[in-house]
């Protein structure tokens, strides 16, 4: 069985924020953390996270250990830089050919990497899109 997991931006510091994901009525955001797991000293349990940089763990994790969440930005052997996207069911990767299209990537080798994610590291992105020719 897969790992549910979250995370988002908080509103207050822009810092990450991981945990159980909370829709509130007034369409707000809330992330609450796994008390027993992350929460220490004088860390809040739940905070607001920007909306837009919700994303859930896909359940893999890259070469060196870390999650991987939907809007992670990974390395693959062959060097396409790919973007991670999560469907209901599934994990998917995309390599972006253009700001309008994507070419669907099937397979997870072990030597995937993430190197950033499309929040923090948008130029990624860009590189991807110069590499073919974009």
């Amino acid at each position: 069985m897969r790992e549910i997991e979250f995370r988002g931006k908080r509103l207050d510091n822009g810092k990450w924020h991981f945990g159980d994901l909370q829709l509130c009525c007034d369409e707000r955001v809330q992330i609450w953390l796994r008390i027993d797991e992350h929460c220490s000293g004088g860390e809040y349990p739940n905070q607001f996270v920007i909306t837009e940089t919700v994303g859930q763990y896909t359940g893999l994790k890259d070469k060196n250990g870390l999650k991987i969440f939907e809007g992670d930005i990974v390395k693959m052997c062959n060097g396409d830089n790919l973007v991670c996207l999560w469907f209901d069911r599934f994990c998917q990767f995309i390599l972006k050919t253009s700001p309008d299209s994507q070419v669907w990537v099937t397979g997870f080798p072990k030597s995937t990497e993430v190197i950033g994610n499309i929040h923090d590291n948008p130029e990624l992105l860009t590189e991807m899109e110069k590499e073919n020719g974009t």
